[in-house]
């Protein structure tokens, strides 16, 4: 700058009196966002802008897992350089605002296909979920050992079923599983219907009234009628079933059964004498046969296979094996980090036995079940790792539940 011996540059102080600048130089500064520099002597002034363009965000983004069978929950994650915050379209963050941090990951219900896109700035990066339709029931086989009877009498059924857990019977009272056989007491013409989801079959057993002799001309002098005792009713086993017939060493079976014709059974296996109708919870070391006798009649026998637990791959396979709930039974196994499966057994008639899947956060789980998305229980585990506790949901209706394991006594607020 001539005919001046300083200038003044906005906002810099210069190394001359009163902050000036010399009238010509060079400086070295660090301009982190778009600037304009204002240079001034007297009534002069001269301005330059530097402008600053932001480094482009880059996008690390991923959905696990990819495919679904029937709809279940998957996890997103992602990790996002160059920028402070992201978002994800349709899916609400924890910021005030709605978005989310740069580096997280969330879990979320799936139920038909979807697209995720993650949006940082101007730059977006997607993950997919596709969703399967799961396999509907389908009836293999439903047969009857005879479909006619001359009399009341037991007759066996037989079933297979493909692509479910657990059928119901008309006329049997429990659950049973996807493949197998009972024997039921027929006292008329009976048709059981076997349900599996959408599925159905049926069998009629049929019951012939029995057929009244005629009765002889009337003579003179009748004889006494002769009085004939009521014939026994004959033993026969209705069901003897063991739940689950697998479990993890330290676990526990239900056995259930059901013997008409008598007031006391035995299992073989289980220590005293029995009622003719009832359930015991088993704790086998190892896999154990168990057989119901009633008199001289033995029931098919039932087995609960005893595995060892898997290897303590995750801070909750201590939690592995059978809990115990006011209402039947839940089982824990194949937990790989924070996810396990496992099964939900019920002894209501109106809640299902159901396949579940277990995700763990902190000192809490979630339960739900691909079979019914009705289904949840958000429960936190007790300190000393026995006893669980928390809100169960089931079509809407919620209620308080707990388990706890069948080594503790029965906490009394689980009733």
């Amino acid at each position: 700058m001539a005919n001046t011996p300083a200038v003044r540059i906005a906002g810099l102080s210069g190394p001359l009196p009163g902050s000036k600048w010399p009238p010509r130089g060079s400086t070295t500064l660090t301009v982190p966002k778009t600037r304009t520099f204002v240079l001034s002597v007297g009534s002069q002034q001269q301005s330059v802008t530097v402008r600053v363009k932001p480094p482009t965000p880059v996008i690390t983004f991923s959905a696990a897992p990819t495919q679904l069978t029937g709809g279940g929950t998957a996890v997103l994650t992602w990790a996002v350089r160059n920028a402070s915050t992201v978002r994800i379209d349709g899916v609400r963050g924890p910021n005030t605002d709605g978005s989310w941090p740069a580096t997280g990951r969330t879990t979320l219900p799936v139920k038909a296909s979807r697209t995720f896109t993650l949006r940082a700035g101007s730059v977006t990066k997607t993950a997919s979920v596709t969703v399967t339709p799961a396999p509907q029931a389908r009836v293999n086989s439903f047969t009857v050992s005879s479909a006619a009877l001359s009399a009341p009498g037991a007759v066996r059924l037989r079933w297979n079923v493909s692509n479910a857990s657990a059928v119901r019977i008309s006329g049997v009272p429990q659950a049973l599983p996807a493949s197998g056989e009972t024997t039921v007491n027929v006292g008329k013409t009976t048709t059981f219907v076997l349900t599996a989801g959408s599925a159905q079959a049926s069998k009629t057993v049929t019951v012939k009234p029995p057929v009244t002799p005629a009765k002889p001309p009337a003579t003179t002098v009748t004889p006494p009628a002769a009085v004939t005792p009521p014939a026994a009713t004959p033993v026969s086993v209705s069901y003897f079933s063991a739940k689950p017939a697998s479990i993890r060493a330290g676990g526990s079976a239900t056995l259930s059964w059901k013997v008409t014709g008598t007031d006391s059974v035995t299992i073989e296996g289980v220590g005293g004498s029995l009622r003719s109708s009832g359930v015991v919870r088993v704790s086998p070391a190892q896999t154990t046969t168990y057989t119901l006798v009633a008199g001289n009649v033995r029931s098919e026998p039932v087995t609960v296979t005893v595995t060892r637990a898997a290897a303590q791959s995750s801070e909750y396979s201590d939690l592995i094996g059978s809990w115990t709930h006011p209402f039947g039974y839940l089982t824990i196994y194949n937990i790989e980090g924070r996810r396990a499966t496992g099964t939900f057994a019920s002894e209501r008639d109106d809640i299902p036995d159901l396949p579940i899947n277990v995700i763990f956060n902190g000192g809490t789980l979630t339960v739900t079940s691909p079979q019914l998305d009705t289904f949840k229980i958000v429960a936190s585990i007790d300190p000393g790792r026995k006893i669980l506790r928390g809100p169960y949901t089931l079509q809407g209706q919620s209620e308080r539940w707990c388990a706890y394991r069948p080594t503790v006594q029965q906490p009394a607020d689980c009733r």
